[in-house]
């Protein structure tokens, strides 16, 4: 169970990654303040949208919730792997162009880096799985991948080719091999 909720987490939070990096080219800036915003939203998002699913479950039957869990997994997965085929470029979040992310748009960043939160914290809740330690994992790594994002990039090395196509793509084949390792096991 550990390591599906790392996997989770891991898949949920890589593309923070390629926002922390293009921020950095860009020469952007994110305060302490923002980036624990962004955590705690991120958190609170997985938490929501769990809870959510466990509603789902206790109205449908199991082998119901069951399938559609996976069938999200499964889905967001493909959408994943076709937005970073696709698109996927990092949205510009710094709306006042003062190359600083404040509270109110570290707010929008931390909802446009939980969107698949939502989905696939309903699954977790439908699966009956450990939607409090994953909302955790899932803050915790944000938080972790925007700063090594930042932080890399803003040190001079060539790591901004990790963009969110990529991150996406990765993030897409994770999911789907979730969901099938949680269709099996």
């Amino acid at each position: 169970m550990w390591i599906s909720l790392l996997l989770l987490a891991f898949t949920l939070s890589i593309d923070a990654l390629g926002i922390g990096a293009a921020y950095a080219v860009k020469k952007v800036t994110i305060p302490f303040h923002a980036k624990i915003i962004i955590g705690i939203m991120s958190i609170f998002i997985m938490w929501g949208s769990a809870l959510i699913g466990q509603g789902m479950s206790a109205v449908l039957p199991k082998w119901c919730t069951n399938y559609l869990g996976l069938l999200i997994l499964f889905l967001m997965g493909a959408i994943f792997i076709h937005n970073g085929l696709t698109n996927g470029e990092a949205n510009d979040y710094d709306i006042n162009d003062s190359k600083k992310i404040e509270s109110g748009e570290s707010i929008l960043l931390a909802v446009a880096l939980s969107a698949d939160s939502i989905s696939v914290g309903m699954a977790v809740g439908a699966l009956q799985m450990s939607w409090f330690l994953l909302g955790i994992f899932v803050g915790l790594l944000q938080l972790f991948f925007l700063c090594i994002g930042l932080y890399i990039v803003g040190k001079g090395k060539k790591f901004a080719t990790i963009n969110s196509r990529i991150s996406g793509m990765i993030s897409g084949a994770m999911l789907i091999l979730i969901g099938i390792l949680r269709a099996f096991f």
